[in-house]
């Protein structure tokens, strides 16, 4: 009777929250956010009332923590069907982002700028690392190595999960393109975690002999995965899982990795290993396109067929859009049994040059270039740094 009664309700939400959008659209976001907040709270209280006993109802008075708010959906989804199951989602996911909260999402967002444009500053700067004057020729490297294609990306994956298990101290990450180790130096510095304490020593270290190399290595504080020789990372995931039944572990996998016999073989580790005894596994294949040698298979697979595969190994197929905090959140926040994450990212975002064009260094005479030098300064100024970092502190 109760599920059947959210069926009124359901639509009216819908008009409402249509409404509301279409009136606010061009008003402020925090005002949109508050009202809206306010609407699920009331809507859930009434759905808890009919689903739960009154004890939860009084916990709402408070600030509702987010596994408070999972036990509830876990436990109303399963009273309810169809479209009353699609509201409670909604709900849930409503109320989860407005306790994640819009100052959350915006730390994620410039915690994104602000590896963007260290990297970038990795690549590329010997000097005049905080752009306090224009660029010149002396300010660029001599010899530029590194790859620019896949760290966004990185970047993006990595400030989510950040987010998602900050609390958690059984949470890891690795890193399976470790040709992308300027995004993940980049993370590392901001945390505090490398003994580089200031950006001309991060700059100049990097590819710099007895500094970083290009690629993530043993000398890296916590990786375990090189990332040089693709194929790797899945396997080492498992195998940090092992016997530790309270662990998680992300997993990037890029799509060109992907296309190694040793971890696509890598899969078959959950139907071997997914046990109560071990770890979880979080798998997330970095949907980029493009590999050092051209397009990627996966990339050119249907989105059906790509998800008949993850399945046949024993996965549950969690879509993520590129540069989408909000659905990242939202794909990290659902409870499914063995999730695999399939990110779909533009290779390069963000760069002067998109796609296959940026695999490594894009800009490769901006030593000598003044074409290549100016767009390199206005592709760093695009992060707007400087409202990221003053007085040696990040403020993110």
């Amino acid at each position: 009777v109760a599920a059947k009664a959210l069926e009124a309700p359901y639509i009216l939400y819908m008009v409402i929250e249509a409404k509301i959008v279409r009136t606010l659209k061009n008003s402020d976001l925090l005002l949109l956010q508050n009202i809206m907040f306010v609407y699920d709270l009331i809507i859930l209280m009434l759905v808890m009332f009919c689903f739960c006993n009154n004890s939860k109802l009084l916990s709402l008075l408070y600030p509702p923590p987010p596994r408070l708010c999972q036990d509830f959906f876990s436990k109303s989804l399963g009273a309810s069907q169809g479209a009353n199951k699609h509201f409670l989602k909604k709900v849930w996911y409503n109320l989860y982002m407005s306790v994640v909260g819009i100052t959350e999402i915006e730390k994620i967002k410039r915690r994104i700028r602000a590896c963007d444009y260290l990297v970038v500053a990795q690549l590329f700067l010997r000097d005049n690392f905080l752009l306090e004057r224009p660029l010149e020729f002396a300010d660029i490297k001599p010899r530029l190595l590194g790859h620019w294609g896949t760290c966004h990306g990185i970047n993006v994956v990595y400030a989510n999960l950040k987010a998602k298990f900050k609390d958690d101290s059984n949470f890891s990450f690795i890193l399976g393109p470790g040709h992308g180790f300027p995004a993940l130096n980049a993370n590392l510095f901001i945390d505090g975690e490398l003994e580089e304490k200031n950006l001309e020593e991060l700059c100049r270290k990097f590819s710099w002999p007895d500094g970083f190399p290009s690629h993530a290595s043993p000398m890296t504080p916590g990786v375990i995965t090189e990332g040089g020789e693709l194929g790797y990372a899945l396997a080492n995931a498992y195998g940090m899982a092992l016997g530790h039944p309270k662990k998680t572990i992300a997993v990037l996998i890029g799509d060109g990795e992907l296309e190694t016999a040793t971890a696509i073989d890598s899969l078959n580790l959950r139907n071997l290993l997914d046990s109560a005894k071990n770890g979880k596994i979080l798998p997330i294949l970095h949907l980029n396109g493009y590999k050092i040698s051209g397009p990627t298979i996966y990339a050119r697979k249907s989105e059906r067929e790509l998800n008949e595969m993850v399945r046949g190994f024993g996965f549950t197929p969690i879509w993520i859009d590129g540069n989408d905090v909000e659905s990242f959140q939202e794909a990290l926040a659902r409870e499914v049994e063995a999730p695999f994450y399939i990110f779909r990212n533009e290779k390069g975002y963000g760069g002067p040059n998109r796609y296959h064009d940026s695999h490594q260094i894009p800009l490769k005479n901006a030593d000598s270039d003044e074409g290549e030098l100016r767009e390199l300064e206005k592709w760093l100024k695009s992060y707007d740094f400087g409202e990221l970092f003053s007085e040696g502190e990040f403020k993110i």
